[in-house]
């Protein structure tokens, strides 16, 4: 069954706690995080509670050193970033990242947006299962139809699904939870192209926050052009894929998406690039997603394309 995700006018902003891999300004390693804060900072849809960070998309360290310099133009409030999981043997360790989302729950029911590997939005329902009925719905990206592979043009080898391969047991626990999962899958991401062109319109305006991001993504497009360009498809930009779950909250008018079951499951038939940090292999575990009317998931396939654009440009600058 498809659906729009909001069936009404959203009259006042959502309760977020964003759980990231951050990862902006370190070399051959996605920027999407980063766009996406900026995009969730300036989306009056969204009222951010906390920010706590994973490890994912480089070391816990790394995604540190990341938020701080984003953060020097973000300014969110230095004491609602907290570290958390450096591992995914680090889940059911009680973090500072684990002790904010928990007090931010006791406090108010929130939305989650699970950036990066969920080992620590996992750990808080091992820890407080009770606090299950406080989420109103966590967003993940990650997720795919059986037999879907996460390709680039006409490029061979796949993207991994990082965020739950990092931590396929972190699934579990959500999965087991009762919790509703939004997907904001590969799918869907993979439908939206940042160029040089929108870039170029972010640094036009010559803020401080848009040159940091022209700066930023710039490599990183060039990195994806070289990587998966072939002799008759070249690609033109990159997949913002983390901006994706934001819109799944804040643009929720612009997203088609269906109701679902999921489940963890052996397969073999995806191989991935192991330099995006794919495993090279396809006998894993996949996140696999399947209709079903009256599901108690929603995964988001389609989007308003041209309009998120304008909606992301307009929060980027």
């Amino acid at each position: 069954m498809m659906e729009a995700t909001n069936g009404r006018e959203q009259t006042k902003p959502v309760r977020t706690i964003i759980d990231t891999d951050v990862s902006i300004g370190i070399p051959e390693r996605d920027v999407d995080d980063g766009l996406a804060l900026v995009m969730a900072r300036n989306a009056k849809q969204l009222a951010i509670s906390a920010i706590t960070l994973t490890y994912g998309n480089s070391t816990l360290k790394n995604v540190s050193d990341a938020m701080g310099r984003l953060n020097e133009f973000l300014q969110f409030p230095e004491d609602g970033i907290k570290c958390g999981a450096s591992s995914a043997k680090d889940i059911g360790k009680r973090t500072a990242a684990v002790q904010s989302i928990i007090a931010a729950l006791e406090k108010h029911k929130h939305t989650v947006l699970a950036l990066g590997p969920l080992t620590n939005i996992a750990t808080v329902l091992t820890l407080r299962p009770d606090l299950a009925t406080q989420i109103d719905r966590v967003v993940v990206v990650a997720g795919r139809r059986p037999g879907f592979k996460f390709l680039t043009g006409n490029y061979p080898l796949s993207h991994p699904d990082l965020n739950f391969e990092k931590d396929p047991a972190a699934f579990d626990v959500l999965l087991g939870s009762g919790i509703s999962l939004m997907f904001a899958p590969f799918e869907l991401s993979s439908k939206i192209w940042i160029t040089e062109k929108i870039l170029n319109r972010v640094k036009s305006v010559g803020t401080p926050t848009g040159s940091f991001l022209y700066k930023s993504c710039m490599p990183w497009l060039e990195f994806w052009q070289q990587r998966f360009s072939t002799e008759f498809h070249p690609i033109i930009g990159f997949n913002p894929f983390d901006c994706l779950a934001v819109a799944c909250v804040a643009d929720a008018d612009l997203i088609t998406s269906e109701r679902c079951m999921a489940s963890v499951e052996e397969n073999n038939y995806d191989a991935t690039e192991k330099k995006v940090q794919g495993t090279g292999r396809a006998n894993k575990p996949y996140l696999h997603v399947r209709s079903e009317a009256g599901g108690p998931h929603l995964y988001a396939f389609e989007i308003v394309r041209e309009e998120f654009l304008n909606r992301l440009l307009a929060r980027l600058i």
